[in-house]
């Protein structure tokens, strides 16, 4: 019994999000209100749950591969890579493509971490996230160095950075 009250929680606080999300704004229901609804927040609903479920089987699989609750992209220098891309696709001047280059750039560390990991004498969890630890050091410090050494593009990487 006890197991099923966490996905039963999870599930009436999802339909209460659901319901207010559809009934937050104007009232009535004129055409304009079913387009809105339906072509708008229908769709940022289902978006919403997709990422939501998406993020959390990643994570699940993540902590579950290595064997650790506390294990995170930050631990293991994905975040790291992708923060250096952003920082890189600004310094070039094409800070538009940060996305891209974050993602690209964070699968590059992601396989760097992995070969580096790989390559001890022990294929261990804590091999991975020891190497982890040092790329996102390495990288971090990388990234630190490009948005001092170029004033003009700092303040568009801290707003990439912190989610903008």
């Amino acid at each position: 019994m006890k197991s099923k009250t966490p996905a039963l929680v999870f599930l009436v606080f999802t339909a209460g999000a659901i319901f207010l999300s559809l009934n937050t704004g104007a009232s009535g229901w004129g055409m304009a209100d079913r387009f809105i609804l339906f072509n708008i927040r229908v769709p940022r609903i289902l978006a919403a749950i997709t990422v939501g479920a998406g993020l959390g089987i990643s994570g699940a699989v993540f902590q579950s591969i290595l064997r650790n609750p506390l294990a995170a992209p930050y631990v293991t220098g994905t975040s790291a890579g992708a923060a250096l891309g952003a920082a890189g696709a600004s310094l070039v001047g094409i800070g538009f493509l940060s996305p891209a280059a974050g993602f690209v750039s964070g699968l590059a560390v992601s396989a760097a971490v992995y070969s580096i990991a790989s390559s001890s004498r022990r294929n261990a969890p804590e091999a991975l996230l020891l190497a982890g630890v040092i790329m996102s050091a390495l990288v971090s410090s990388v990234t630190f160095v490009i948005m001092v050494l170029n004033r003009d593009t700092i303040y568009r990487v801290l707003f990439f950075l912190t989610g903008s």
